[in-house]
C-alpha cells in the first residue's frame, strides 16, 4: 500500500513539474514582448536644429549643432553597441524626446562630448554593463518638451511624472564640471554616478527648475518638495 501511494506521489511530482514548465513556456512570451530586445536608436526626426546620423556595425555616430532636439520612437542601446553624440562643444546640447511605451534599455555604450538630455515618461533601466560618458547628463520621465527650449532661460519641470522609474545598475560619468541629474517619480540607484567638480542630482518626485550655471559650467537645478 505504501509502495503505491509512493509511486502515486512520484507521478503526481512529474506532472506538476511538467505543468509549471509549459506554463511557464506559454507566459515567458508575453513577459518579453513588455521588454523588447534593445537595438540602437531608432526613427528619428529632427525638430529643432540638425543632426546628421551615420551606423557602421554596432556603432551609431550623431553629428549635431550647438541646440538640437530629436524626437524618436525608440532609444534603446543593445549590449555591444555604441550611440555617440557629436557636439559643437562641450556646452552643447541636444535632446531626444522619446515616444516610446516601453522603458529605454541602455545596455551598452552611449558617449557625448556635450550635454545629453533624455526624456522619456515610460522610464528608464540602465543595465549592469553600461556606461555612458558626456558632458553632462539630465534624464527625466516627464512627458513635456519645455515650452522654448532653447530659449535661454529655465527648464521647469513641474508637471507631476508618470508612475515610471530610472533604475541604474551601470556607470554613469559627467565631464569636469558637469552635472548629472536624474528626474523621475522613482530613482533606483545601484551603480556609479560620477561628476567631478560638477552637480549630481537624483530628484524622485520633485519639481525641479533647472538653469545654466553662472560660470558656464553645466546646470544648476532648484527642487522643492510638491
Amino acid at each position: 500500500m505504501s509502495q503505491l501511494l509512493y509511486s502515486t506521489f512520484k507521478a503526481g511530482r512529474a506532472g506538476l513539474r511538467l505543468w509549471w514548465r509549459a506554463a511557464l513556456m506559454l507566459a515567458l512570451p508575453g513577459f518579453l514582448s513588455q521588454w523588447p530586445a534593445a537595438a540602437n536608436p531608432t526613427h528619428p526626426v529632427v525638430t529643432q536644429g540638425s543632426a546628421t546620423f551615420s551606423t557602421q556595425g554596432p556603432q551609431l555616430t550623431i553629428h549635431t549643432t550647438a541646440n538640437t532636439l530629436i524626437n524618436w520612437s525608440g532609444f534603446n542601446i543593445g549590449a555591444g553597441q555604441t550611440t555617440t553624440f557629436v557636439e559643437p562643444s562641450s556646452t552643447s546640447v541636444v535632446w531626444n524626446h522619446i515616444s516610446d511605451p516601453n522603458p529605454t534599455q541602455i545596455l551598452g555604450h552611449l558617449d557625448a562630448n556635450g550635454y545629453v538630455v533624455l526624456q522619456n515618461q515610460s522610464g528608464f533601466y540602465i543595465g549592469g554593463n553600461a556606461v555612458i560618458n558626456a558632458a553632462g547628463l539630465v534624464m527625466t520621465t516627464t512627458p513635456a518638451v519645455p515650452l522654448d527650449v532653447f530659449g535661454g532661460g529655465s527648464w521647469q519641470f513641474t508637471a507631476p511624472p508618470p508612475t515610471a522609474s530610472i533604475i541604474n545598475y551601470g556607470e554613469i560619468n559627467a565631464g569636469p564640471g558637469g552635472s548629472v541629474f536624474l528626474i523621475s517619480r522613482n530613482i533606483e540607484n545601484h551603480g556609479g554616478i560620477t561628476a567631478p567638480g560638477g552637480s549630481i542630482g537624483l530628484c524622485a518626485g520633485e519639481q525641479v527648475l533647472m538653469s545654466p550655471r553662472a560660470d558656464g559650467r553645466g546646470f544648476s537645478a532648484a527642487v522643492t518638495l510638491p
